[in-house]
């Protein structure tokens, strides 16, 4: 079986071409590499200068991509235009700090603004990892908001293993119509 951050690639290569994207947890840039391919315009933020020098490193070839070194939750101020795809790896920098996670207080923030930016159509993908501390408190939270979007505004599918407890898994959001900022921080 593919792994998680695979199946998230399908997904997203089921639509060729997307406008604007943004990679909301950049990391070692494997995400942010495919929306460069794919996007006319990426952005991506990290908090970590390691996760943005390995992700510069690995995107030179690309000019499309601006880079943020600041907490996602701070997107809205750096954001001035409607998106077409959304992409959250929650979890720590893969080879980097294990105790340096992603926190519910600002990952929150974060989607909320990327749900309330998407164009019709957009899709948000939440990578969740709820086998450790801070990754249950996410998937927890991310679980019971993505069901409470009214079902004729979103499209919410949670991909998971039902036969391994703790595994990480994808909630896959996509924006059937025109909806309110309200409706997307309930």
């Amino acid at each position: 079986m593919k792994k998680m951050t695979a199946m998230v690639h399908d997904i997203i290569l089921q639509k060729k071409h997307y406008h604007h994207s943004v990679d909301f947890t950049m990391g070692n840039g494997n995400d942010t590499l495919l929306l460069a391919q794919i996007s006319d315009r990426v952005d991506a933020f990290d908090i970590q200068k390691e996760a943005m020098q390995r992700t510069r490193q690995r995107l030179r070839a690309y000019d499309n991509v601006t880079y943020h070194l600041l907490s996602h939750a701070y997107a809205s101020e750096v954001i001035r235009e409607n998106i077409d795809l959304a992409v959250f790896n929650f979890g720590f920098l893969p080879g980097g700090k294990e105790e340096l996670t992603t926190q519910l207080s600002s990952s929150a923030v974060a989607v909320h603004t990327a749900c309330a930016c998407l164009n019709y159509g957009g899709c948000l993908l939440l990578t969740l990892y709820p086998g450790h501390v801070q990754g249950k408190e996410e998937a927890d939270y991310f679980d019971a908001w993505a069901s409470g979007l009214p079902a004729d505004q979103y499209h919410v599918m949670k991909l998971c293993m039902v036969n391994k407890e703790n595994s990480p898994y994808i909630l896959w959001i996509e924006k059937r119509k025109k909806a309110s900022f309200a409706d997307a921080n309930k």
